[in-house]
């Protein structure tokens, strides 16, 4: 149940413009759907991120040397769409997490009977985000270091530590 008799009304009652747009978008998505935007966001992200340093290893070489960590290394453009190409690839099934979004969504529209379209303040994000930064730094932690166990180490882990210079997307990869 929305909270005003008419889509316009609530549209009038939102209050910043990233608000209004969401609004307005949302508005002719079916709500299940809504929860892929996330995979969407992180695949941009993943790609987005180290393409700027690939580039600038490329474009100009020379001066990219200067501020590598081991500049000795310099890996093909093979080896970082390879990289580039297996890190999506393992990354997909767990950004999507589609199974559990319709789970959640189906609970949460079975339960929760009133939806705000408010977006969160600038306060409440960052907060979220600290504590999200926070558990997700303390589980990676200890699940690196239980994959550094002989057993896991030897069956599983060993191959993200193929490379060992870092460079754009192999960061990605060695998450995988």
């Amino acid at each position: 149940m929305i909270l005003y008799a008419t889509t316009a009304d609530a549209e009038a009652a939102l209050v910043t413009w990233a608000e209004a747009t969401w609004f307005r978008y949302s508005a002719a998505m079916p709500d299940h759907w809504l929860s892929f935007h996330n995979t969407l966001i992180l695949l941009v992200i993943h790609t987005l991120i180290p393409l700027p340093l690939l580039l600038f290893e490329y474009l100009a070489p020379a001066v990219a040397q200067r501020y590598k960590v081991q500049p000795q290394v310099r890996l093909s453009l093979t080896t970082f769409i390879r990289c580039y190409r297996d890190s999506a690839h393992d990354s997909l099934p767990i950004m999507g997490h589609w199974a559990l979004s319709f789970l959640l969504y189906t609970l949460c529209s079975r339960y929760i009977s009133v939806w705000d379209f408010l977006l969160p303040s600038a306060g409440e994000i960052l907060a979220q985000l600290l504590v999200y930064l926070l558990v997700e730094d303390y589980l990676n932690y200890w699940i690196h270091r239980l994959l550094h166990t002989k057993w896991a180490y030897n069956n599983i882990h060993h191959v993200l530590h193929e490379f060992t210079a870092p460079e754009g997307f192999i960061a990605t990869y060695s998450l995988g």
